[in-house]
């Protein structure tokens, strides 16, 4: 079972032993039309056997990296993005630039909470376990005192699932999960009210990751008015604590990245802000300043 999963559960099983029926915990905003998503990459993606990313027979994983059998995949990029987007905060001191304008490039999850809400709860796949306890997980979010009203997960094949969530205040979101087990990818399209509102994909590119957001960002505004929102990407390509992230501001949908994933330097050009780390130096252009 995956770590998220077995942290939930643990979080679930000491609030019932501290309140029989105690008290209960919360999510953004929707788009335009948006253009068609770019043509997904040929259909053995999702296949199950691949030479290079099978486990060898002495039990070693292959050239990915990583082996579908251990159900880690999210958990896995997630461990590696957040080292490598920590990395930068720890050494933002050592540009102005980047210790004021770190925010520009970095943390879009924080906005889109909500959106990501089956990734950070289920993964990459809806395993039959999950399933088995999908009440007892998703009951942490729904009730007296919480945002939701009902969220169900559903199973659509292997490597693919749906979660659909009522909120309160009459939203609904349905996140469609797809993963892409030879080439350690997933994808992450979020609709909210049949709109789309997220979409968010990441794949495994040589000894690290690439990976972007897309969805509608909060601009500004005046206090007390709706916030001015604009469709941006967020793209990172890192490996270890090396590479770089970038944000494109007022763009429309991106090709996808899951088997088709260009250089460093090609994703990121005619970025809004972009920030490139490398032995803890940086250079990029963040708001309009080059440094």
């Amino acid at each position: 079972m995956k770590k998220i999963l077995i942290l939930l559960l643990s979080l679930a099983l000491i609030l019932s032993l501290v309140a029989c029926g105690g008290n209960d915990n919360d999510i953004d905003n929707p788009p335009d039309e948006t253009q068609d998503q770019g043509e997904l990459p040929d259909e053995d993606l999702n296949g199950e056997d691949d030479e290079d990313d099978e486990e060898d027979d002495d039990g070693s994983i292959g050239s990915s990296g990583y082996n579908p059998g251990d159900h880690e995949s999210y958990v896995t990029f997630s461990d590696a993005y957040y080292e490598f987007t920590g990395n930068i905060t720890d050494n933002a001191s050592k540009s102005d630039e980047v210790l004021y304008g770190q925010v520009l490039v970095l943390s879009p999850e924080m906005h889109v909470f909500d959106y990501l809400l089956p990734l950070m709860l289920f993964g990459e796949t809806l395993e039959d376990m999950e399933i088995q306890v999908q009440d007892e997980v998703l009951k942490l979010f729904i009730g007296e005192g919480k945002t939701l009203v009902s969220a169900e997960a559903e199973r659509i094949s292997d490597n693919k699932y749906v979660m659909t969530t009522a909120r309160k205040d009459g939203k609904e979101f349905i996140g469609e999960v797809e993963y892409f087990p030879n080439i350690d990818a997933t994808r992450l399209i979020t609709t909210e009210d049949g709109e789309m509102a997220m979409l968010f994909e990441y794949t495994k590119n040589k000894d690290g990751y690439a990976a972007q957001y897309y969805f509608n960002q909060p601009m500004g505004g005046s206090y007390g008015q709706e916030p001015i929102k604009k469709w941006c990407v967020y793209r990172y390509m890192f490996s270890g604590l090396e590479g770089s992230c970038a944000r494109f501001d007022d763009v429309g949908e991106p090709a996808t990245i899951i088997g088709d994933v260009p250089g460093e330097e090609e994703f990121i050009d005619g970025a809004t802000h972009w920030v490139t780390i490398t032995n803890d130096e940086f250079t990029g252009e963040l708001d309009g300043v080059s440094f």
